[in-house]
This record gives structure tokens, C-alpha cells and sequence, in this order.
């Protein structure tokens, strides 16, 4: 669709410039033919006028489809790309956050489809623009739901298996997840299990609440345009140049002979979505976990990108297991559809004859829509700041563990260390659980027992860090034997003495 010339030049149509002077002069008391002293500012001036008038008046000329920034403007585009693509590295980089990354892309959906519908009820919204909504609200959805199935909260669980591991666990807090805690229960694990069964299951209405709306209002758009065929200027439809399935159609040759196409097109984009909502759906059993879900790990150095690469370049693509092959064309495929909608709207974008105002105006809703997307980048950068501290601190204790082996302690004469740096006073400080003096030659480490000072909860202090930081006093415990001189036991010693257990 190219854009027809105004035909008001100032210089050849002196009666047209004097003509709207006169009937502007009394409202604004000026005069404007001083003030247009070139085409483009004439252009503006007259396409303006046109925009204003071309939905009260019977305008049977098309000049150009009429700006419509808060809906497909330069800022609602890019918010809706940046969104999305930050919402798949959330979702790869911190799961957890995944079911706020998906608020942000309803959000961002709903803002543009409830203007849509009711612009579209006054019949102001032009063919075009309806087009171009329904594009953003399945792009929105695809991405949505191909990541969903990677969230950790999908994981099922079962007796002694917890599908997320607390960072934080603090039984004063008072917050139990939504699940009520039976008083007579003394198991520690069992209790911390529920907590955290309860906060999955709050994580799933979230999540689940969210890609149920952006559903609904694509499809609920997508009838809209199959049964309500009035849009505005009723002219510029038929010069309308849309992309269906990479086919450059103009409005007009749809409607004469090839009208099965635009249902077609409407019914392509709600069978998309419920695709991968049937998958989500399939992907809630337990044996897919350990394939759609991503392995959840405190120790995670590499990117999700350069780890699924490595294991590609490692491994090879694994033709033999049907499940991880139904993950990566699942994937692939998402990747298709998502680029291949990014290249149509954009494609319809440029193509066609869009006054000035919509790809280069940024008002308050194209920057409003830009810090909408960037919602989920926050909570990126937190979880990457995170695992970085966790790798750092790990890489440290590390270091630390392979100096100790590279210089083993022949005798305890020669074993010597600061009391601060004792493995034993580190342990101490991170179970804060009582052992034995280093000085003492009984190598029996008493367990916690109900002697420990109990929270709310009734765990003692080493029960509530070991349930929830399981990589942490283990390592500890074995740098404290590591770090023990070795000494020969006697018989009798033999007898009186108790290891602990590995």
C-alpha cells in the first residue's frame, strides 16, 4: 500500500491555505500560512485534518492509514519483543521467578487487546490495527507457554522429594505456604516438605492464572474479528496490505475469492495456542520432569544458552531418546512461530502507508509499554548477581579444600591452624549446633537432639539449616575430618571411640 500525495501544496493551492485560514483564524486567532513553509509541515497539517474528520465524514479517498500509537506504535512493538525474550531467559535462568515474568507479559497483553476491543465497539479501530493486536497477543502467548514447561513448580512431589530447595527457610516467619501444619507432627522433614508443597502449589494458581488470561483474550479477539467486519476507514481496508501464512494479500483480493483465508488465518492463530497449551498440560507428568525441567542447581556458572550448546557440541543431538527429542522440536518449532509472527507484524508495519505518528512518535504510552517489558530484566539481573556470589563463595571453599589435600599433615605436632579458620569453628558457625572443643582427642560429634534450642516449628536450628541448605554441612563436616590429624587407634580405642557416619 503506497501513500497517495495530499495534493495541498502551499504554492498551487493558494485557495485551499487561504480557504482554511480564514476558517481556523477565529478559533485560534492565527495565522497558520506563515507557519507552513514546507511540503512535509503542509503534509502534516492536512493529514492531521484528515485523521480528524476521516471517521465522521464519508471520505471515499484513502491518503493513508491514520496513526494509532498506543496500539501498534513503534513502543508497543519493541515491548512486546523485548518482553518476551526476557521472559525465556528468566525462565532458563531463574525459574522461580517465572510465574512473575508471566504477570508482566498479561499485563503488557491485556493493555493492548481491552483498548482494541473497545475502539473496535466504537468502530475507530481500522483493519490494520485489529490485525496487528491479534499478532501481538499470539506472539505473546506462544512465548509464554513454550517456556512454561522448563518453571520447576511443575515438578510433582512425592514422600521424601522436594521439588524446590528453600534458600531462605526461617520457621518464625509465620508464612506456610497456604498449608496447614498438623501440631502433632515431630517429623522436620515432613514439615518443611508441606511448607514447601504449599508454596509450589501457590506458584501454580499464579502461573496457571496467568496464561489462562492471555488465552482467553486471544481468543476472545480472535472471534471478535471473524464475527464484527466494520473497521474504520472504510477505504484504506481494501488497499490494506496483510501477510497471512507469508503471503502478501491485500484486503481486497480477500474478499473477492479468497475470503477462506482470513478464517483460516484467525483459526491457525487459536490452534496455535492451544498447542502448547495441551502440551503444558501433557508436560505435568511426573516422567517428563526430568527432561522439561531444568535440573535446579546452586551451582550454576555457565548461562542456560552456552550449557545447552556445550551439551550439544558434548553429546550431539539425542536421536535415540524420544523425550529430549520432543523437547528440542518443541522448542525449535516455538522459535519458528515466534520469529515468523515478529516478521510479519513488522513486515505489515513498514509496508503499509502509515501516517507520521505511529513509527516515529514516543509519547507516554510507547515509554509506559517499554518499562512494562522490562519488567522480568530486573529479576534477572538479581538471579544472576545471586548465582554469581553462590559460584564465587563455592570456587572459595573449593580453593580452600584443594590447598588443604595438596599439603596433607604428617603428624599433629605440625598440624597448626588459626582458631578463627579451624573447619571446625566454620561449621560451627554456619550449623550454630554445639560441637566438642578441636582439643579434645574423642573424635564423637554429638547429633543435635531435643536438648537444641527449637523455632516456631519445633526444629532445632541444626535441623532447619541442614533441611534447607543440604550442600552445605556435609562439606563442612567432611573439611573438619579432613582437617584432623590422623592418629592411630588402639584396641581399646577402637572400642570407645565412634566415628561419625558418612
Amino acid at each position: 500500500m503506497t501513500c497517495r500525495n495530499f495534493y495541498f501544496n502551499q504554492r498551487d493551492n493558494v485557495t485551499a491555505i487561504l480557504s482554511l485560514n480564514q476558517s481556523l483564524s477565529v478559533a485560534i486567532s492565527g495565522d497558520i500560512s506563515s507557519a507552513i513553509d514546507s511540503q512535509d509541515q503542509a503534509d502534516l497539517v492536512f493529514a492531521s485534518l484528515y485523521c480528524a474528520v476521516a471517521g465522521a465524514a464519508d471520505i471515499s479517498t484513502c491518503f493513508g492509514i491514520c496513526p494509532n500509537p498506543d496500539i501498534a506504535g513503534i513502543g508497543v512493538r519493541l515491548s512486546f519483543w523485548i518482553q518476551s525474550f526476557l521472559n525465556a531467559i528468566l525462565v532458563l535462568k531463574s525459574p522461580k521467578d517465572s510465574d512473575l515474568a508471566s504477570w508482566s507479559a498479561t499485563m503488557l497483553t491485556t493493555a493492548v487487546v481491552i483498548p482494541a476491543i473497545i475502539q473496535k465497539s466504537q468502530q475507530a479501530l481500522t483493519l490494520y490495527h485489529a490485525v496487528q493486536v491479534l499478532n501481538f497477543a499470539t506472539f505473546s502467548s506462544v512465548t509464554s507457554l513454550a517456556v512454561a514447561p522448563l518453571c520447576h513448580i511443575w515438578r510433582q512431589t512425592g514422600e521424601g522429594k522436594v521439588a524446590e530447595t528453600l534458600s531462605q527457610f526461617d520457621g518464625d516467619a509465620g508464612f506456610d505456604g497456604g498449608v496447614l501444619l498438623d501440631e502433632d507432627e515431630d517429623d522436620p522433614q515432613v514439615r518443611i516438605r508441606k511448607l514447601q508443597e504449599g508454596q509450589i502449589q501457590i506458584s501454580r494458581v499464579v502461573l496457571s492464572g496467568a496464561l489462562i488470561i492471555q488465552i482467553c483474550l486471544q481468543w476472545t479477539w480472535a472471534i471478535i474479528l471473524f464475527t464484527d467486519t466494520t473497521y474504520a476507514q472504510a477505504p484504506c481496508s481494501d488497499l490494506t496490505l496483510l501477510y497471512f501464512f507469508g503471503i502478501p494479500l491485500h484486503a481486497s483480493d480477500i474478499n473477492h475469492g479468497s475470503y477462506y483465508i482470513f478464517p483460516l488465518w484467525l483459526l491457525f492463530n487459536m490452534c496455535i495456542s492451544l498447542f502448547w497449551g495441551i502440551l503444558l498440560v501433557i508436560t505435568s507428568n511426573p516422567d517428563m520432569h526430568p527432561v522439561l525441567s531444568r535440573a535446579q542447581t546452586e551451582l550454576d556458572p555457565e548461562s542456560a544458552i552456552s550449557g545447552v550448546i556445550n551439551n550439544i557440541t558434548k553429546f550431539g543431538i539425542p536421536y535415540r531418546d524420544r523425550k529430549r527429542m520432543l523437547l528440542l522440536g518443541v522448542n525449535v518449532l516455538a522459535v519458528i512461530v515466534a520469529a515468523f509472527i515478529l516478521i510479519t507484524s513488522e513486515l505489515e508495519a513498514w509496508k503499509n502507508c502509515i501516517l507520521l505518528g505511529e513509527n516515529t512518535t514516543w509519547g507516554f504510552g510507547q515509554i509506559t509499554a517499554i518499562l512494562l517489558s522490562l519488567t522480568p530484566g530486573g529479576s534477572l539481573v538479581v538471579a544472576v548477581y545471586d548465582k554469581h556470589i553462590v559460584h564465587e563463595r563455592k570456587r572459595q571453599e573449593l580453593r580452600r579444600i584443594s590447598e588443604a589435600n595438596s599439603n596433607p599433615l604428617s603428624s599433629e605436632a605440625s598440624f597448626t591452624m588459626s582458631p578463627a579458620d579451624s573447619p571446625l569453628i566454620r561449621l560451627q558457625r554456619a550449623s550454630a549446633v554445639h560441637f566438642p572443643s578441636s582439643t579434645s582427642h574423642s573424635s564423637t560429634l554429638e547429633p543435635p537432639g531435643s536438648h537444641a534450642p527449637t523455632n516456631a516449628l519445633g526444629l532445632s536450628a541444626y535441623e532447619s539449616y541442614n533441611a534447607a541448605n543440604p550442600t552445605v554441612l556435609r562439606p563442612a563436616l567432611e573439611d573438619v575430618f579432613r582437617a584432623r590429624p590422623k592418629r592411630r587407634l588402639s584396641a581399646s580405642s577402637h572400642s570407645s571411640n565412634h566415628l561419625l557416619p558418612t
